[in-house]
């Protein structure tokens, strides 16, 4: 189902920039103004300027963040501080990281994949998106023909036999290795084999790939595609995008949650939301974030998601499945008893009175896999509520495409994020 092709992969100048980690970035929907600024003054060539630039008061149509990235991607080829590789490669992208005092390593190869509409069930998605990011990369892609960050996906492989293969192909010397931001190694090498790189495409010919993280930039890919198609018909280039591809049988894959701080609507108070809220869940006192944290999950037939409101202290929520006959009629059973389901229809938007609009925006909802982070939003007084909801899982989500359905926004953290500004692909260099 899938289809995957090598790719000269423009990467940084080693000679160039001694230090890669002073020049990567985090994915852009990470970054927040203070990271911006941060990574500006780390250094000169940092690829925030390309992937996430700043806007300034004086912006205009052919003054702006896309075309500076266009022109700083230029000057920077121009200098050798990017360069591109001298022929197609698929590329190993080692990731090894500690969490909780145990160390993991996740190993993905990173190469096209043909972009094609989710009804060809060759890419599937598992989260539905928001327009407004979508917008922000079709105009960087537009504006450089170049796409910057990996997709996360997915794909079936019990007996890892694609890790072993790049394990015994790959270079004995890393091309690249490197401190990430979140405190772990990365190793990058490099694959040009031929009968390697075949081994791979005919594997995944007859299977699909799961987006774990990037269901903007693939949508964005899409519409890139087609734009470009009507335009250039010829321009095959344009019909793929970078991914980075995991096993699901690979040890190194992590899943966190994402907890929420949420600002009570207009006009609602706490008071009344405990109301509804204790009309449809058992509300259970705890006395520490440590108690609601062990607490959570599924039970049995039960589902506790725990929560913090100065007013009431630490507690956790409990909702039986064989009492409460209130679901969304539209949605599977699998759905419907998904912590995020549950947490953004059933208490949310039936208890909180969320409108419709803001049940997936950043503003009223603030995201975060800290739970720390979260309680120190509530506690500052700038959100009135946070909740502590556990991560969907792989059977999640396999569940859940394949009853061709969508989970809520964050209901997935895949740990550690991909770093941006390591594989840039060029369209214009396609196929040469």
């Amino acid at each position: 189902m899938a289809e995957i092709q090598p790719f000269k992969a423009v990467m940084y100048s080693t000679e160039k920039v001694s230090n890669i980690t002073q020049v990567i970035t985090p994915p852009y929907d990470v970054i927040n103004p203070a990271m911006q600024e941060g990574f500006y003054n780390s250094h000169p060539n940092n690829f925030v300027q390309i992937d996430f630039g700043k806007e300034y008061p004086d912006d205009n149509e052919d003054q702006n963040k896309y075309t500076r990235a266009a022109a700083f991607m230029g000057q920077w080829l121009e200098q050798g501080v990017l360069v591109e590789d001298a022929a197609p490669a698929i590329y190993v992208y080692d990731q090894t990281f500690n969490i909780e005092g145990r160390e993991f390593t996740r190993r993905s190869f990173v190469s096209l994949v043909l972009a094609e509409p989710y009804e060809s069930k060759s890419v599937l998605p598992h989260e539905l998106t928001h327009a407004g990011p979508k917008l922000d990369r079709l105009k960087l892609t537009q504006a450089t023909n170049s796409l910057f960050s990996q997709i996360l996906a997915l794909y079936d492989d019990r007996e890892c036999q694609i890790n072993q293969l790049l394990e015994s192909t790959r270079a004995n010397q890393a091309l690249l290795e490197f401190e990430e931001p979140h405190g772990g190694t990365s190793r990058i090498f490099r694959i040009t084999n031929a009968d390697a790189i075949r081994f791979v495409q005919d594997f995944l010919r007859d299977r699909p790939l799961y987006i774990a993280d990037g269901h903007h930039r693939y949508e964005t890919s899409l519409k890139f595609s087609q734009l470009s198609s009507e335009l250039k018909p010829e321009l095959r280039a344009a019909r793929y995008v970078t991914m980075s591809c995991v096993s699901m049988s690979d040890p190194g894959l992590v899943i966190l949650p994402t907890h929420r701080s949420v600002k009570l609507p207009d006009g609602q108070t706490i008071e009344e939301f405990l109301v509804r809220l204790r009309a449809r869940f058992n509300v259970l006192p705890l006395e520490t974030l440590e108690d609601v944290l062990q607490s959570i999950g599924n039970q049995g037939e039960k589902t506790l998601i725990g929560m913090y409101s100065p007013s009431i202290g630490f507690s956790v929520l409990e909702i039986d499945f064989e009492k409460d006959g209130t679901t969304d009629n539209h949605y599977s059973r699998a759905w419907n008893e998904l912590d995020v389901s549950i947490l953004h229809c059933r208490i949310l938007r039936d208890c909180m009175l969320v409108p419709e609009e803001d049940l997936f925006s950043k503003g009223p909802i603030f995201y975060s896999h800290s739970h720390s982070e979260c309680l120190a939003k509530v506690e500052s007084g700038e959100y009135d509520v946070c909740f502590f909801a556990m991560n969907a899982t792989l059977t999640d989500l396999r569940t859940i495409v394949q009853n061709g359905e969508k989970m809520p926004p964050k209901s997935t953290f895949f740990y550690p994020k991909l770093m941006s500004g390591l594989f840039t692909y060029r369209m214009t260099s396609f196929g040469m």
